[in-house]
């Protein structure tokens, strides 16, 4: 772990003196703040740069693990500092994709069938399943940092999104949650029978750049983003359901303060229609774009709910 931790500190280093002279286009005067979003992109450059030195393919889901896990936590902490915007956002969905397709796993949603297996007794239990149960459980403290800023199934879709066409804007949310949840059902129902339901969307065919029946499928899926946002996360990805479940109660979650002016750009930008004074935060991917297009600034802040 040395080479990680030099060029850790060597990006970090790097990062957040461009950071703090505003020469990288963000800028932070906080320096806990500026030393945290230097670290979580330092954390996966140096997690990426030594897959590609070593190309050792077996480190790649430990890789994939430390930064699930320490760059939700950093996320978060960015969020609550008030650090993030729609521009860092985008940034970390590159930077994500390419950790996607360099560590290769975990891909969310294919993990399921391995958690499944550890409940049933069909497998033991391992640090993999360890840390994606406790990035779940974080949820419901931090909301979906995970699935808006790490996650690069998720971060794909978020920034083909980004494509400037005309979007189909799905009135009926509740319909894709239902759906995601009959998925849910069916995948959870499956992997008793050693089934893994989610191989067949293709995503580890994507991600690993093997052109197949499986590659196609996932890439018409991903097509599909360009119109409707985060198709797989709303209505396929199984993990949405335990996802939406512990955010519906997060502790932490962008809310509103009584400097709203109530002037409703927040809920037109909102491509999942979660941004309403009084809609669920369940399916809020922290996108950015509510507090990107606030007119205020201060009305929308990520805050503990007595806030």
């Amino acid at each position: 772990m040395m080479t990680e931790l030099l060029l850790f500190l060597l990006y970090t280093g790097i990062l957040f003196a461009l950071i703090r002279t505003g020469k990288s286009g963000i800028r932070s005067q906080e320096t806990l703040p500026a030393l945290a979003l230097s670290s979580l992109f330092a954390l996966g450059l140096s997690l990426i740069t030594t897959s590609f030195l070593t190309r050792d393919t077996g480190t790649g889901t430990g890789y994939a693990l430390i930064f699930m896990g320490i760059g939700t936590l950093l996320t978060a902490y960015l969020w609550f500092k008030g650090v993030m915007t729609r521009k860092i956002v985008l940034l970390a969905a590159v930077l994500g994709i390419l950790a996607g397709f360099v560590f290769l796993a975990p891909i969310m949603p294919m993990e399921l069938g391995g958690i499944i297996n550890v409940v049933s007794g069909a497998s033991a239990l391992t640090y993999g399943v360890v840390v994606i149960c406790a990035v779940i459980a974080l949820a419901l403290v931090v909301g979906r940092t995970f699935c808006g800023t790490i996650c690069p199934v998720g971060l794909l879709q978020e920034l083909v999104y980004a494509v400037p066409v005309k979007k189909i804007i799905f009135q009926h949310t509740q319909v894709l949650e239902l759906i995601r949840l009959a998925v849910f059902a069916v995948t959870v129902i499956a992997a008793f029978w050693f089934i893994d339901l989610m191989s067949f969307t293709g995503l580890f065919d994507l991600f690993s750049l093997t052109f197949s029946a499986g590659f196609a499928i996932a890439g018409s899926i991903v097509l599909v983003s360009v119109f409707l946002y985060r198709p797989i996360c709303r209505s396929i990805c199984p993990f949405g359901v335990l996802f939406s479940l512990f955010a519906e109660f997060s502790w932490f979650r962008l809310r509103r303060n009584e400097t709203c002016i109530n002037c409703g750009k927040c809920e037109k930008a909102c491509p999942a229609l979660t941004a309403g004074a009084h809609d669920s935060k369940r399916e809020c991917y922290l996108c950015g774009r509510c507090t990107e297009v606030c007119p205020v600034g201060t009305a929308l802040k990520y805050q503990r709910g007595d806030s």
